[in-house]
């Protein structure tokens, strides 16, 4: 394991993101109804003309969620294998396609970590993972793709912080983490690994309403797995920063994310 992998490791861990890893994670947003996000239209389509599939592209995608990227493909590619790790992901996804009427999708409910090693080498035209490295040890994933893609491997990464300084503090105590966003760090592993990525930043702007304080802490203290002893610090820190507008409360910011893609 290099440095890099090793800061990957430790700010997965800083930045509570290991929870994201779990598959229970993800049945619980989709029992929770929070699969569906129209704000995320834009960048979808962005994301699709990035990924350039045509008719006969066979796509590996990794961590599908309930098929934003996964129900458009279907229409553009010739088959599509999806490795979801979260059963009610899964079953979201199935249900969507079922409505599509979308037959050349096959699911797999299996973690990458261990179903890659069932792949054969340059069995898929792309490999795909967009906003789903949320585990550790990732260097050897990155490698499996690399090793079961024939044209190219394609991720969707942030290109900023998860938390910014202020929340980091407020779940946490401390600013502890590294300035480097995932897409360094990705860029850097995939780097040490003898390719050459290419990296294009996409921005957009998100909005999320709440309809009061406590809707607003219950949801950012699970995201973030905040500390029960940090509750009092997020509430501030959420009262200081959301803007209260037609009777709710928003929360509004730039994200950027990155592009990130190379050649076997």
């Amino acid at each position: 394991m290099n440095d890099w992998e090793e800061l990957w490791n430790r700010e997965i861990k800083l930045s509570r993101r290991e929870k994201l890893g779990e598959s229970t994670f993800w049945d619980q947003v989709v029992a929770d109804g929070g699969t569906d996000n129209p704000q995320l239209a834009h960048l979808t389509e962005e994301q699709l003309h990035l990924i350039d599939a045509h008719s006969q592209s066979t796509i590996l995608e990794v961590g599908p969620g309930a098929g934003r990227l996964t129900l458009p493909l279907a229409k553009l590619s010739a088959a599509i294998l999806a490795v979801e790790p979260s059963q009610g992901m899964a079953n979201e996804l199935r249900r969507r396609l079922d409505a599509e009427n979308a037959s050349n999708v096959r699911i797999v409910v299996e973690p990458w970590q261990t179903y890659s090693s069932k792949l054969k080498n340059d069995s898929w035209d792309i490999v795909l993972a967009s906003y789903s490295l949320f585990m550790v040890d990732v260097g050897p994933l990155l490698k499996e793709m690399s090793r079961v893609v024939r044209e190219r491997v394609c991720l969707f990464v942030p290109a900023q912080k998860r938390m910014s300084p202020d929340l980091e503090l407020a779940v946490t105590g401390e600013n502890l983490s590294s300035p480097h966003p995932d897409s360094v760090i990705i860029n850097k592993i995939v780097e040490s690994q003898g390719y050459s990525p290419k990296t294009k930043t996409l921005e957009r702007q998100r909005e999320q309403s709440y309809e009061s304080i406590e809707e607003a802490l219950e949801q950012k203290a699970r995201f973030h797995s905040c500390p029960q002893e940090r509750l009092p610090h997020l509430r501030e820190h959420l009262e200081n920063t959301l803007v209260k507008e037609d009777g709710k409360l928003w929360e509004r910011e730039l994200r950027r994310s990155a592009f990130i893609s190379w050649t076997p």
